[in-house]
C-alpha cells in the first residue's frame, strides 16, 4: 500500500483552462489535425510548449538528443501523377520524473492529438467532405486532459515537496504525459511509439500501465464508459475509490467504443484503460466543435483519472496484467492506406488470403460482401462482423476495372 499523500487540489483541473485547450485545437488554423496539414504541426508545437511550461522534461530520445517530439513518416495518398504522397507527424511527450524507490518505473497518460482534417477520410458525413472537421470532442477533449493532468501532477509535486512528510520521502512512478498523431489513420502514432522503444527516454519495461482519454467532452445522464479494465486486475477497484467523491455512472466494457491507442499498449504486454463519454452524431463530423463540449463533464471525469493515476503512481505494487483471452480473428493479409475512393492495398502478404484470391499491391477494396469501405476503420469493422475461415466477396479496383474476388479470410488469435 501507498503511504497517506495530501488531498488533491483540483485547482489545476480548471473548466476555462480546458476550454481554452479545446478551442485553440479546435480552431479553423489547425485544418482539423490531420497528417499533412500545417495545422497538426501548430498542434504539436502548442503541445510542446504547454509541456516545456509545466515543467516536464523530454520523454524521448531522437539520434541520442532529448526530445519532446517523436518524428514518424506515413503515406497520406497519392497526388495526380499517382506518385505516393507522405507526410512526417510528431508524437508528443513529456515526463514528470519520479520519487524513491518507484522513480524507474512508469505510468504512461496519454490521448490521440490528431483528427480527420478535412473529412477527405474518415469523415461520417459523406456529403460534407472539404469543411473542416474540427475535432473538438474527439480528440481535443482528450488532449486538454493529458495537459491538464501534467498541470495537476507538476503542482502535486511541488506541494508535496513543502508539505512535511510527504515528497521526496513518499516514492512515485516517472508519469508520461503524451499525445499521440495519426490515431484516426489507424493508430500508427501508438504503433511506432511502442514498436521504438529504444526511442524512449526510459527503460520500457518498466511501464507498469497506461491510461487512455479519447473522446472525454460529451458526458451525458452523467454516464461514464470504461472500456478494457480487466487487461489489470486493479484497474476497477481502483477507478471505483477514484469515483467515490465524484460519483459519475459507471459503464464497463460496454461495446463498441471504436479502437484507439490503448489497445497497442494492450499488445505490448500493459495494462491499459480507456476512458470515453461514447460516440453521439457529430463523431467525425463538421459538427464536432467546441461550443458542444460539456466543459464540466469533462473535469469530473478527469478527477477520476487523476485520481486513478495518483493511486497508480504511488501504490508498491505493480499493476497485475492480464491478458486478453485469444479468440479467432479475420485477416486479409495486407497494409490498407486512406484514399479519395475505395481502400488502397499495400504490402499483400505473400500466400496470405488477399494475395492467394489475386489481389495485388497497388488494388482498390471497393467493398466487402457488399458493404462499401472508404477508410481502414471501415474495413476493421466489415470484418469484426465476418468469420474468421469463411468466403467472402471483395469487390476490386485495378486500374480501369473492376474484379469481384473471393478470399478465405485467415484466421489469427
Amino acid at each position: 500500500t501507498s503511504k497517506q499523500t495530501a488531498p488533491p487540489d483540483w485547482s489545476a483541473l480548471d473548466t476555462t483552462a480546458f476550454m481554452q485547450i479545446v478551442e485553440t485545437l479546435a480552431a479553423p488554423e489547425m485544418e482539423g489535425r490531420d497528417a499533412g496539414t500545417k495545422g497538426i504541426d501548430l498542434a504539436r508545437d502548442y503541445l510542446v510548449e504547454q509541456f516545456k511550461a509545466t515543467g516536464l522534461v523530454p520523454a524521448f530520445m531522437i539520434d541520442g538528443k532529448p526530445s519532446y517530439i517523436q518524428p514518424f513518416t506515413l503515406r497520406i495518398g497519392k497526388d495526380e501523377n499517382d506518385e505516393v504522397i507522405e507526410a512526417t507527424v510528431y508524437n508528443v511527450g513529456g515526463l514528470l520524473p519520479g520519487v524513491g524507490n518507484l522513480k524507474d518505473e512508469v505510468l504512461v497518460i496519454g490521448g490521440h492529438y490528431d483528427h480527420v482534417g478535412y473529412g477527405h477520410i474518415g469523415s461520417r458525413a459523406k456529403d460534407q467532405k472539404g469543411e473542416l472537421h474540427p475535432g473538438a470532442d474527439d480528440n481535443a477533449s482528450g488532449t486538454a486532459g493529458v495537459v491538464l493532468l501534467a498541470e495537476y501532477f507538476v503542482d502535486r509535486a511541488v506541494e508535496e515537496v513543502e508539505r512535511e512528510g510527504f515528497h521526496p520521502t513518499t516514492p512515485r512512478r516517472t508519469i508520461l504525459f503524451t499525445c499521440f498523431a495519426a490515431e484516426e489513420r489507424g493508430l500508427i502514432g501508438s504503433r511506432y511509439m511502442t514498436r521504438n522503444p529504444d526511442q524512449w527516454a526510459f527503460d520500457a519495461k518498466q511501464i507498469n500501465g497506461m491510461i487512455n482519454m479519447d473522446m472525454i467532452g460529451r458526458l451525458r445522464n452523467n454516464e461514464l464508459y470504461i472500456f478494457t479494465d480487466d487487461t489489470g486486475k486493479q484497474w476497477r477497484d481502483w477507478v471505483k475509490r477514484a469515483n467515490q467523491n465524484v460519483r459519475l455512472d459507471l459503464k464497463w466494457d460496454v461495446r463498441p467504443p471504436g479502437g484507439s491507442d490503448h489497445s497497442l499498449f494492450i499488445a505490448a504486454g500493459i495494462p491499459a484503460v480507456f476512458f470515453n463519454t461514447w460516440l453521439h452524431e457529430d463523431y467525425h463530423a463538421p459538427g464536432d466543435t467546441a461550443d458542444k463540449v460539456n466543459a464540466a463533464g469533462s473535469i469530473a471525469v478527469l478527477q477520476i483519472v487523476a485520481g486513478l493515476a495518483e493511486h497508480a503512481a504511488t501504490t508498491a505494487d505493480r499493476i497485475t496484467f492480464v491478458a486478453p483471452k485469444p479468440s479467432p480473428k479475420p485477416y486479409l493479409g495486407g497494409k490498407l492506406a486512406d484514399i479519395e475512393v475505395g481502400v488502397l492495398i499495400e504490402d499483400v502478404l505473400a500466400d496470405g488470403p488477399i494475395d492467394k484470391a489475386g489481389v495485388k499491391n497497388g488494388d482498390v477494396l471497393l467493398s466487402i460482401v457488399g458493404q462499401a469501405v472508404n477508410s481502414p476503420g471501415q474495413v476493421r469493422g466489415a470484418l469484426a462482423k465476418l468469420k474468421a475461415g469463411t468466403n467472402v466477396k471483395l469487390e476490386i479496383k485495378r486500374g480501369d476495372e473492376t474484379l469481384e474476388l473471393t478470399v478465405l479470410l485467415g484466421i489469427r488469435w
